[in-house]
């Protein structure tokens, strides 16, 4: 398991295991660090609290800009576009002292974003049926509405040793 030292407030994605039909990562959360608002392709998503807690942030699924929905057909991984407004469906405490432990998500619920809402650094596993190869990342512009972009995965480690490709979507 890797932290990122260039960037210690950033979160990382680390592989432990990965197969065709599946994922698990550990990810490490600094104190007051969060994801980007992302759905989860074709992918169903289990997440439990290994170490400290953390808020899954559950939003509704925004209706896509037209032109974003040809582009993501030209471009299945670079695809860049608009969207409407984001909406918050729910806020889950995921860890102890809070029940529960661990949640579920997969597109058909909405999409989400993890925060590590305290001083305190926290590790979350998270298993991906089948393997995550890429994700709608959404970014919330001042007016309510949102960029959205189809990114491919990258992880600060695999197998135990770091890949260099970390944050360069």
């Amino acid at each position: 398991v890797h932290w990122d030292t260039e960037n210690p407030e950033k979160y990382t994605r680390n592989v432990v295991h990965s197969s065709e039909d599946m994922e698990v990562l550990l990810m490490c959360w600094p104190p007051h660090s969060k994801s980007s608002i992302h759905c989860h392709d074709g992918s169903s998503c289990w997440v439990a609290a290994v170490e400290g807690v953390v808020h899954e942030v559950q939003f509704v699924e925004p209706a896509y800009d037209k032109s974003f929905v040809a582009s993501q057909l030209r471009d299945p991984t670079g695809a860049v576009g608009s969207c409407g407004e984001l909406k918050v469906l729910n806020v889950q405490p995921i860890g102890k002292p809070s029940t529960p432990t661990t949640t579920y998500t997969n597109n058909s619920i909405g999409l989400h974003r993890i925060e590590n809402r305290s001083d305190y650094p926290a590790i979350t596993m998270h298993v991906y049926a089948p393997r995550l190869r890429k994700m709608k990342i959404f970014r919330e512009n001042a007016d309510g509405t949102a960029q959205v972009t189809i990114a491919a995965m990258t992880y600060m480690s695999e197998a135990g040793e770091k890949t260099g490709l970390w944050g360069r979507h």
